[in-house]
């Protein structure tokens, strides 16, 4: 019985061994095999035939190649470099390799279980699609120790073998032991560069100067050694746009409706802004002329290549004046974080109750400085009050007015009703209003107070 164990066997042997069984005609060697003690012993030359061809059939294979960033796949031909090197290697041992067989990645090597590609390899593993994965270096598999050694595992517990172009190591104890000290080195240069690339980069905001990494924000674009901004005039008449709609009144949605009717395209080209992209530009204080460094830290999240994760405003480095010129005002630029304060505090996520407080959208003013009030619980009255902001420290001064939001809650209703009670009479009135609304366009204008 030929079984696939002997299959994959004589996959490697099946020339020597058939030739073997051939070369002694009407007598059978003495083997351990049964696939070449069968061949010695039949006398049926097509099935002799058909059987050497059966376990002389190429090893399927499959190669998987990686680089770390986006950058070292458009700079170099490193994917492309790794791919013909596998590819030689291939034909060198006569594999067979399917272009759906062949993954390519740009993914960091510090993790594994987030990177698309490898999980699709993986998975094809498990399916016996292929018994050989041809890489060119054993950290494209991960940089990691023990990341490579989880992968070499899954793959061998499917009966899939690893082998590599530049590194040989067998699978006896001694060549798994040269394996993992190789990763340890990999893991550990890893380190190395992370720290010098980290202690590269303080020394540059040390120096006043910006990271240069990415893209400049909207309206700006780098000067020549990236460690500055300098105004990209066609984008900051935008930004300023933005900004003086949003303080004179306008509606966010409705300054995102305006750029879009007037095609007004978004840096990458597109027709269509979206929310967050307005709101980054609006809260960016860099339209100031902040300069600020180190907001934010990348850290490693399961499933995703990185997250940024804010850091305290006090850890934060401030960068000399200059190094990013203003396009806003510091007038308009407050007033709009105003704005976007009470939108904040009326958007429905922020009021899972919001039948307890009528007024909570901005409606209610302090009598003694004129700003808004916000809404405060306090859990242990089971009371909810309308409060001025301004009298905790570093609002202001005022005397931090407070009222529970039920009594004016209902005097506000009492006062709806009445007056709505005296537009019955008048019916032809409220009709041309409502009219009078019909024509506008809606996310143009702001509804008038009752």
């Amino acid at each position: 019985m030929i079984t696939s164990e002997k299959v994959s066997h004589m996959t490697t042997k099946g020339n020597k061994a058939a030739g073997q069984a051939i070369g002694v005609a009407g007598q059978a060697p003495a083997h351990d095999d049964p696939v070449t003690e069968f061949l010695g012993r039949s006398n049926d030359r097509e099935t002799r035939k058909k059987l050497i061809n059966f376990v002389t059939v190429a090893v399927i294979a499959a190669i998987y190649i990686r680089v770390s960033t986006d950058q070292q796949e458009e700079d170099g031909t490193s994917l492309e470099t790794q791919l013909q090197l596998c590819l030689e290697y291939c034909r060198e041992h006569g594999y067979q390799v399917d272009a759906n067989h062949i993954y390519r990645e740009v993914y960091t090597g510090a993790e594994y279980r987030g990177r698309p590609e490898l999980t699709r390899m993986r998975e094809a593993a498990r399916n016996h699609e292929f018994s050989v994965v041809v890489i060119y270096a054993f950290d494209r598999l991960s940089r990691k120790q023990v990341h490579q050694a989880v992968i070499i595992d899954d793959l061998d517990q499917h009966g899939v073998k690893v082998e590599c172009v530049t590194e040989a190591f067998d699978d006896s104890p001694i060549g798994t032991f040269m394996r993992n000290a190789h990763a340890f080195a990999a893991e550990l240069e890893r380190e190395k560069i992370r720290e010098r690339s980290e202690r590269g980069k303080r020394e540059r905001v040390s120096q006043g100067r910006l990271l240069g990494i990415g893209a400049p924000a909207y309206g700006y674009r780098w000067n020549k050694d990236r460690s500055a901004y300098l105004v990209n005039e066609e984008e900051a008449r935008i930004v300023r746009r933005i900004f003086s709609e949003v303080a004179g009144g306008s509606t966010i949605r409705g300054v995102l409706a305006g750029l879009q009717r007037g095609s007004i395209l978004t840096r990458s080209g597109r027709e269509r802004w979206s929310m967050s992209t307005l709101g980054g530009i609006l809260s960016n204080h860099a339209y100031i002329g902040e300069a600020k460094a180190y907001k934010t830290h990348r850290v490693a999240k399961p499933g995703h290549k990185h997250a940024n994760v804010h850091i305290p405003e006090e850890e934060w480095v401030c960068l000399p004046e200059g190094v990013i010129p203003p396009i806003i005002d510091t007038e308009t630029f407050e007033t709009v974080q105003k704005v976007l304060q009470v939108n904040k505090q009326v958007a429905a996520r922020n009021n899972p109750n919001p039948e307890d407080t009528l007024l909570r959208s901005g409606y209610v003013m302090c009598g003694y400085c004129g700003s808004n009030m916000y809404v405060r619980r306090n859990l242990a009255q089971n009371a909810i009050d309308y409060y001025c902001p301004r009298g905790v420290p570093g609002f202001g001064a005022c005397t931090s007015v407070s009222i529970r939001t039920y009594l004016l809650d209902e005097a506000v209703w009492q006062r709806v009703i009445s007056i709505l009670e005296g537009l019955s009479e008048n019916l032809g009135w409220v009709n041309e209003k409502i009219d009078e609304l019909k024509r506008k366009n809606p996310e143009e204008i702001e509804l008038p107070p009752v």
